[in-house]
């Protein structure tokens, strides 16, 4: 009897060999499948220290979640997810009852906490699973570049899309960091911000702190004021100071810097970080177009087909599985490859993430006109869809 077994990045191993406990003679067909990988992830988000909201991570590519926290009064959310060879979505998720600090508001008589409310979210797009993301103003800006760059399909997020919208807009608002998916310093209090290093946690929330302060404290949440202003600023696919051609009020591609540089000194003032020798103008944006150019998948389809033939020669809890699959991707992403030299189907080959099983596979690829008929996989790329033929 056979049966069908998910490796990372949704692919499936036809076997009756992963399995504990299967009765030799399959008469009721049943069995225990062996555990799911996986391992623990931290989630630091930051708008300012974000309280009591729900983390969730998902499977860029199925949509499917392999996870949830909650930041609690720590601002800090670690749960364990399933593994995952696919990008990842992280999405932190507001509430009735979560806030965040918002550190245009904080001051030594206000607390700063405001509603984090359920309309609100800050979203990362992450190319590779990790055990530590930071979730921020400036990954939700990147998040918006990448499922732009997908024609508006998360599913389409690749790997390569996710990567590159990162980096672009690292590049873009905070070039004096190396990443903006690793975690910031959580600021919660006056306290906190006192307590900066001259790190790229501390740097990476002295940013923060500079951009939520762009924006008055009377406005009712700065912070994420702050964040739709520079997406719409972005949204266009030019950071220029405007909305399409009009002007965002809230700064100029010609005041933006001295903005910056201004509330990050008067933050090293008031908060006696002198001695942390932080150069203002080292944090000042850079304008220009944003560009996220697709090498090794996602974004929009040209229709072709890529038939992939794997190999699978596995030692199964100590019992020997030789399995041939041929697996048909629809869909393909337009200027991808479809062999070998394809980062992300490397990825997927090179998973085993199954508990006591181990070995190797070997792949084969093709451009096809249509789908072999012999295919036990169709992956539809447009859609995340995955169709099973099972020979019964």
């Amino acid at each position: 009897m056979k049966k069908t077994y998910q490796l990372g990045g949704g692919l499936v191993v036809l076997t009756a060999a992963i399995l504990v406990g299967c009765n030799g003679n399959d008469d009721n067909g049943t069995a225990t499948l062996a555990p799911t990988a996986t391992q623990s992830l931290t989630i630091t988000p930051s708008l300012g220290k974000i309280l009591n909201a729900k983390v969730v991570a998902r499977n860029a590519k199925t949509g499917i979640e392999i996870g949830t926290g909650n930041t609690g009064n720590t601002g800090i959310a670690t749960f364990n997810v399933t593994k995952t060879a696919d990008p990842v979505v992280v999405e932190v998720q507001g509430s009735a009852t979560a806030k965040y600090v918002d550190e245009s508001k904080l001051s030594s008589t206000n607390n700063g906490e405001t509603n984090f409310d359920a309309t609100q979210k800050i979203r990362a797009a992450i190319p590779a699973l990790a055990s530590n993301i930071g979730v921020s103003t400036l990954t939700e800006v990147a998040y918006q570049a990448a499922f732009k760059k997908a024609s508006n399909n998360e599913k389409a997020i690749s790997a390569d899309i996710a990567t590159q919208a990162n980096d672009a807009i690292r590049k873009a608002l905070a070039p004096e960091l190396t990443s903006i998916t690793a975690a910031p310093t959580v600021i919660g209090s006056m306290a906190d911000l006192a307590a900066l290093q001259n790190t790229e946690a501390g740097k990476y929330a002295l940013k923060l702190a500079a951009l939520a302060k762009l924006i008055s404290s009377e406005d009712s949440t700065p912070a994420l004021t702050a964040l739709n202003k520079l997406a719409s600023d972005i949204a266009d696919g030019n950071f220029d100071g405007k909305a399409g051609e009009t002007a965002l009020g809230t700064y100029t591609s010609a005041n933006l810097a001295a903005k910056i540089q201004a509330n990050i000194n008067a933050m090293i003032a008031a908060n006696n970080l002198s001695g942390l020798n932080l150069n203002a103008s080292n944090f000042n944006p850079v304008f220009g177009t944003i560009t996220i150019t697709v090498t090794n998948g996602g974004g929009s389809t040209n229709g072709s087909i890529c038939a992939a033939s794997a190999n699978y020669n596995l030692v199964v809890q100590g019992f020997p599985v030789s399995q041939n699959v041929k697996y048909c991707y629809i869909n393909f992403p337009a200027n991808t490859v479809c062999g070998a030299g394809n980062s992300v189907l490397n990825g997927y080959a090179s998973n085993i993430n199954i508990p006591g099983v181990s070995g190797n596979i070997s792949w084969s690829y093709a451009s096809a006109a249509s789908c072999p008929s012999d295919a036990t996989v169709k992956y539809d790329y447009a859609t995340g869809q995955v169709a099973i033929n099972t020979p019964q």
